[in-house]
């Protein structure tokens, strides 16, 4: 404990009477697939159990993403439509979408490659890499299901961090905890690691921005403290809940090497719901890197990676010990990389997330009383409008979104989703 923060006593009741602590106590092992501290309910903290995270989903290639010929990796299987033999000579027919010698290679990948600065040569991998997945958490549970279950194959372990502050700095409930305990998301327990933040930083509550770095400064030494059997050209990816990349991206970075650090994406933006598209304002976001780019580059700050201009502009292009850099990014307006969910919520949970939000990026809404207001909110959300009246979004229907084309899962289950696809306010 520094001088520099507070601490609010947390004590989560178990099963009546038994107090715990936080997941902060789990340890979770690359080597081992051992999670110690945990039962399969994530209800008990006082032994240890086999704990399986599936690092090595491709751990023989040939038995699952690629096929092998006489010894040699050929295709990538979900990029192929067929394989030509020819003698000795073999040919990869590449379904739409894939290009390639081995047809593993995405469309959206191949352009974004020849926008580069240089040519670099991608090469399948023989040992894939790990993907971490690091992100904050507030209070976006609807959105936080549809990102793991759009992205859960390719990541071999989610890092969610909850802090029982807000970002101004009051108390607030561990909802994700609790729920958590309560069985959301039970198929996915088995690869979630839930960190604590129960320190606020001094200056915070004047400074949005010092309690914005200081959440974030957080992700990284909880991955490198208790993420063991880590590798130095792993994946360590940082998105924010609201933000997620195509699955096939991160299969692609998984399982190939060749390509520049750090990689980021253009995503789609929607407002409210996949009813009004911030057409004008698609969001881009860099954030994956190597865990050694990580560890050199970036000296172990998470927070570095959102905001790696200032430390990027002191590298050269070209290669260094973690990799070769050059900052890349997937997709375009024309072409998104994935979706970013801005305010997805109800219009109450809105108005605490504006209540609650940072002091900094002003206006902070939160300080408008005649803004935090359901009428106000569903104004807003009816209309298509943000808080400051004067930006206004373009309607669009849900067959027109193809970065929805892959989310069976959304439309199935319309009675969990259906705010997000419906508007709520709509007369």
């Amino acid at each position: 404990m520094t001088d520099t923060s507070t601490r609010v006593p947390l004590k989560i009741p178990v099963n009546g009477s038994k107090m715990v602590t936080s997941l902060t106590q789990l340890v979770y092992s690359f080597n081992t697939t051992k999670l110690l501290g945990a039962s399969k309910s994530m209800s008990s903290l006082n032994k240890t159990i086999d704990h399986t995270l599936y690092p090595h989903r491709y751990l023989v290639l040939g038995n699952e993403d690629f096929t092998f010929i006489n010894g040699k990796l050929k295709c990538f299987k979900p990029g192929t439509s067929k394989v030509q033999e020819q003698g000795s000579n073999v040919t990869c027919v590449c379904s739409s979408g894939y290009a390639g010698k081995h047809c593993s290679v995405p469309s959206i990948v191949k352009t974004a490659l020849s926008k580069l600065s240089r040519s670099y040569i991608i090469t399948p991998r023989e040992k894939p890499r790990r993907l971490i997945l690091v992100m904050t958490f507030n209070m976006e549970h609807h959105v936080l299901m549809l990102k793991m279950l759009q992205v859960h194959s390719a990541v071999d372990l989610f890092v969610i961090l909850e802090s029982n502050y807000t970002g101004h700095g009051d108390p607030r409930p561990l909802r994700l905890l609790h729920n958590l305990r309560r069985g959301y998301m039970k198929r996915f327990h088995h690869k979630i690691m839930h960190v604590h933040l129960d320190t606020f930083p001094a200056g915070g509550r004047l400074n949005g921005w010092i309690a914005e770095t200081y959440i974030r400064q957080h992700l990284a030494p909880a991955v490198e403290a208790r993420v063991s059997g880590l590798r130095k050209d792993d994946l360590f990816v940082f998105m924010d809940t609201d933000e997620t990349p195509f699955v096939n991206l991160l299969h692609f970075l998984k399982l190939h090497n060749g390509y520049p650090f750090p990689v980021g994406f253009v995503l789609h933006s929607f407002m409210y719901g996949f009813f009004w598209s911030m057409t004008k304002h698609p969001k881009t976001v860099v954030g994956v890197c190597s865990i050694q780019m990580l560890r050199d580059i970036y000296k172990g700050s998470s927070d570095a990676i959102r905001g790696s201009k200032a430390v990027l502009r002191k590298l050269q292009k070209g290669n260094h010990p973690w990799g070769m850099f050059e900052t890349w990014l997937i997709g375009s307006p024309d072409s998104y990389a994935g979706w970013h969910a801005s305010w997805f919520s109800s219009p109450r949970e809105v108005i605490t997330k504006l209540t609650s939000a940072i002091n900094a990026d002003f206006p902070r809404w939160g300080d408008y009383p005649e803004k935090c207001t359901f009428d106000y909110v569903a104004t807003l959300f009816r209309k298509g409008e943000y808080f400051d009246g004067k930006r206004h979004f373009d309607p669009i229907c849900l067959t027109d979104i193809y970065v929805l084309k892959d989310h069976p899962y959304l439309f199935k289950h319309k009675e969990y989703f259906n705010f997000m696809l419906q508007n709520p306010t709509a007369i």
